[in-house]
């Protein structure tokens, strides 16, 4: 999913990969979704967490009755991008820090069921299998980013329904892929880098059903690793990963 962008190449991908790609919108970067392309909706905490910024819970509420509203409407000639339900909303929740999370979770979840949508819960720093509330339909993996890489194989084997935040790098595609996340999301994939959207489209062609078999996705797994200047240190590499992880708009 990448994070708040509608541009010309989603539409692109989209086409040649149904059901590959979807859209991921914060308050802050809701724009118009469209009826073939599925959507979900984040709560814009870890953009505020990062930019030391207050997160606004009005905007984050209007988002949702925009949606809502957007949903009960009945498509259009002229008025397409309606009708539609996300997949899912993420419940407000605190990044790094589990306690907080789980308060936040009990408040937000009524909220978000009165539209009859599906609740994604963030698990946090520290949080187990257990810390997890039974009523969350998605489990959404947030938190540091040693941690998330640190567990995120341990989430995906104990939850049906996995995704998986700030994913900016090709190798993160497959190790998610194969670890059975239902899905990522990331802002740098079509912002400028051409070799993170070379690394999608490559991740998108070379996991579609027709062609895939376990070996082959095996094999480009470790060619994904490989660093693709190798001269560079593999500390500089660890920490242009970290960076990318940070990337929020």
């Amino acid at each position: 999913m990448p994070s708040n962008n509608t541009g010309i190449i989603v539409g692109y991908l989209a086409g040649r990969f149904p059901g590959r790609i979807g859209h991921l919108f914060s308050p802050k970067g809701l724009q118009r979704t469209h009826p073939w392309l599925p959507f979900a909706l984040d709560n814009g905490k870890f953009a505020c967490y990062q930019s030391n910024k207050e997160w606004d819970e009005l905007e984050y509420r209007n988002m949702l009755g925009e949606v809502s509203w957007l949903e009960r409407l009945k498509p259009t000639q002229a008025r397409q991008n309606v009708g539609q339900k996300p997949m899912w909303a993420l419940a407000p929740d605190e990044v790094a820090n589990k306690a907080k999370t789980i308060e936040l979770y009990k408040k937000w979840e009524s909220v978000i069921r009165d539209y009859n949508w599906k609740v994604a819960f963030a698990v946090q720093d520290g949080m187990t299998k257990d810390d997890v509330p039974s009523s969350a339909d998605v489990i959404f993996v947030g938190g540091s980013y040693e941690w998330k890489w640190e567990t995120y194989r341990m989430w995906c084997g104990e939850f049906p329904h996995v995704h998986i935040g700030r994913v900016n790098r090709a190798h993160r595609l497959y190790d998610c892929h194969f670890a059975g996340a239902k899905s990522i999301d990331g802002t740098g994939w079509l912002k400028g880098r051409s070799e993170m959207r070379i690394g999608l489209e490559d991740y998108m062609r070379n996991t579609a059903e027709h062609e895939c078999a376990e070996c082959k996705l095996r094999q480009l797994e470790e060619q994904a690793r490989r660093p693709q200047n190798h001269d560079r240190a593999n500390s500089q590499n660890a920490q242009d990963e970290s960076n990318d992880d940070n990337i929020h708009d």
